[in-house]
C-alpha cells in the first residue's frame, strides 16, 4: 500500500506538478515485475482495487483514461485527482506503519555523515541535521562505533571530559530530535547502570568518515 502511495505522490509532485488531473498506469514498472507479464497483471489488478477503494474513501477522484494501452500489456489506465489533505494524512499514517514494521523485522537502515546528517531514506523527508563540530554528533558517532551499552562516564570522557549530566542532557536532545525528524522513538536505548546504545534493530551506515 505504501509503495503505491509513494508512486502516486511522486507522479503528482514530480511529473505533473501544477495540474489537477494526472495520468496513472496500473501496470507496475519493470523494477517490480522484471517484465514478467503474469506477475505484472496480478499487480495491476491489485493496484486497481486499491485505487478504487481510495476513491470510495474520498482520498482521490478516479476516472478511466481513454488512452490506448501499450500493445503488449492489457492494462487499465486512469486519471487521478487527489484530495490533498486526505491523501497526505493517509500517506503519513502508512509511512509510520511501514517504518515500525521494518524496524521490528530488523530492516531499517540509517545513515550518518561527517557533516552532521543523520537520516532515514528518503533523506529529504527524514533527516536530522547536527552541527559537524557538535557534541551531539560526537556522541552519536561514538555509540555507532561501539556496540553494546556504553557507560555515561565513557561517553563523557570521549567528548572531552564533560560531566555525566551534560551527556544525559545531550542524549535526551538527540533522542527528541530523532523522534521529530526521523519519526523513530527507539534508536538510542538506555539501561540503568549500563548506559546507552544504538538499538540493534537498526544498522547505521557511516558516510564520508
Amino acid at each position: 500500500m505504501v509503495n503505491l502511495l509513494e508512486e502516486i505522490k511522486d507522479v503528482f509532485l514530480l511529473k505533473q506538478k501544477g495540474t489537477e488531473w494526472f495520468a496513472f498506469d496500473t501496470f507496475p514498472d519493470d523494477k517490480t515485475t522484471n517484465y514478467d507479464y503474469a506477475i505484472g497483471m496480478v499487480a495491476a489488478r491489485d493496484r486497481e482495487i486499491i485505487l478504487r477503494k481510495l476513491a470510495e474513501l474520498g482520498v482521490l477522484e478516479l476516472k478511466q483514461d481513454k488512452r490506448e494501452p501499450r500493445s503488449e500489456i492489457h492494462e487499465t489506465n486512469f486519471q487521478l485527482r487527489l484530495n490533498k489533505s486526505k491523501f497526505t494524512q493517509l500517506y503519513e499514517e502508512f509511512k509510520k506503519v511501514a517504518i515500525t514494521n521494518a524496524a521490528s523485522n530488523k530492516g531499517i537502515l540509517l545513515y550518518l555523515d561527517r557533516e552532521g546528517g543523520f537520516w532515514l531514506d528518503p533523506k529529504e523527508e527524514f533527516c536530522y541535521l547536527m552541527d559537524r563540530d557538535s557534541e551531539r554528533l560526537k556522541i552519536l558517532t561514538y555509540l555507532v562505533d561501539n556496540e553494546g551499552y556504553r557507560l555515561t562516564d565513557e561517553v563523557a570522557e570521549y567528548i572531552g571530559g564533560k560531566n555525566k549530566q551534560n551527556v544525559r542532557s545531550e542524549i535526551g536532545k538527540i533522542k527528541r530530535n530523532i523522534k521529530t525528524f526521523l519519526q523513530l522513538n527507539d534508536v538510542i536505548q538506555s539501561k540503568p547502570s549500563s548506559g546507552y546504545r544504538i538499538n540493534p534493530v537498526y544498522k547505521v551506515i557511516k558516510v564520508g568518515f
